[in-house]
């Protein structure tokens, strides 16, 4: 049973890091798309690849070490799981979505999700549990999910134009949220019980 635990454990953590590299590969391909001249196919295709290769990691984190962290850990787990799905949903429109502008506000409230659950898991994980190593990645995916959005935000006004803010947010922004994922994933590879050990409780 443990084997059995700990295998799935190192394959959860493997899809965790290939999407985190899929992250930081389609997010800068699809931001920077007309520059690079391709369509948007081929980014979009990998960021529905990574947003899946995302939800075995946090599945696992649901099934395994969120209840050791009480409701706000499950929640955490809960409402990031929801803001990847809206974000592979938004790269994926149904027929009945007539433009890609209608995708955008999709992927924005996804992005939104993402970073209030990591936030909530990781701040949890990190002051009940003293996980670091789970801790850390999700805090820094909440913090770069946030710092993307205003990105996004900045880009309807004047500084869309400056060269510095835009490979800022097109480039640097999407490749450190890759990161923060594959390293949330080898996290989960390591399955480590010092990494995801449970809280503990003095008696009162």
């Amino acid at each position: 049973m443990q084997t059995s635990s700990t295998l799935i454990g190192r394959l959860s953590g493997l899809a965790t890091i290939i999407g985190g590299l899929l992250w930081a590969l389609g997010g800068p391909t699809a931001l920077n798309a007309d520059t690079l001249g391709i369509e948007m196919t081929g980014p979009h295709l990998l960021l529905t690849l990574a947003g899946l290769c995302s939800l075995i990691g946090l599945t696992r984190l649901a099934s395994h070490h969120a209840r050791h962290y009480g409701r706000a850990g499950m929640a955490g787990v809960i409402v990031a799981s929801a803001g990847v799905v809206l974000i592979i949903a938004s790269k994926n429109p149904p027929l009945s979505w007539t433009s890609d502008a209608t995708g955008w506000p999709v992927f924005a409230v996804g992005v939104l999700l993402v970073v209030v659950g990591s936030l909530l898991f990781g701040i949890v994980a990190l002051l009940v549990g003293k996980a670091w190593l789970i801790g850390v990645p999700l805090v820094a995916i909440g913090v770069l999910g946030i710092l993307q959005l205003v990105f996004f935000l900045l880009m309807m006004g004047s500084f869309a134009e400056t060269a510095y803010l835009g490979t800022l947010g097109t480039v640097v922004l999407p490749i450190l949220f890759g990161i923060a994922w594959s390293v949330l994933g080898y996290a989960l590879w390591s399955d480590r019980s010092e990494i995801f050990r449970r809280p503990t409780y003095r008696a009162s």
